[in-house]
């Protein structure tokens, strides 16, 4: 399915074509960035300004809204995994790109209050940074759904120390987050 993920009717008929294809969707990772332009807010122009939070925050609201109303409305049990990194911990445009540190801050607030919102419908929405080392903040959300606890521990147990940014490494924590 080819679509612009910042458009609405594009994820419209994606998300419709998908689930009609695979009624039974259960997960989405959302991993989607752009940065674009200068690094500094102050210096950046604002085409550049608009494609870096239209691709960062638009699409993973766009893609996270649909897919949560198919999962609610069909009984779906689902996971919902929200990719950011250290820079949302960050300030400085000295290393890293201000529209970026503000996406990720976002995608972190954003993953709180959809888990928040869904945990009574067994959606769980959670943020993995991979570019840090694996701890129980990667997992802080799946908790709030009570069969969760034990897994989660284990899950940290088991990856604790790993450096999340070797694809090879992480892909185990996206698989076990969705089970």
């Amino acid at each position: 399915v080819v679509a612009d993920l910042s458009k609405e009717e594009d994820v419209e008929k994606m998300i419709q074509t998908i689930t009609n294809n695979y009624p039974k969707v259960h997960a989405l990772i959302n991993n989607a960035n752009s940065l674009t332009g200068h690094r500094e807010l102050s210096s950046k122009e604002f085409k550049d300004w608009k494609k870096d939070m239209s691709v960062n925050i638009d699409s993973m609201f766009l893609l996270s809204n649909k897919l949560i109303k198919h999962m609610r409305n069909s009984g779906i049990k689902g996971r919902i995994i929200n990719v950011s990194g250290y820079t949302s911990k960050t300030t400085s445009t000295l290393i890293n790109n201000g529209s970026n540190i503000l996406s990720k801050t976002f995608i972190d607030k954003f993953s709180d209050i959809l888990a928040e919102e869904n945990a009574e419908y067994n959606i769980a929405i959670t943020t993995i940074r991979i570019d840090e080392t694996i701890n129980s903040g990667a997992f802080k959300h799946f908790d709030k759904i009570p069969i969760y606890g034990k897994q989660v521990k284990k899950a940290i147990d088991t990856v604790s120390g790993i450096f999340a940014s070797d694809p090879s490494k992480i892909m185990p924590v996206f698989l076990y987050a969705l089970k």
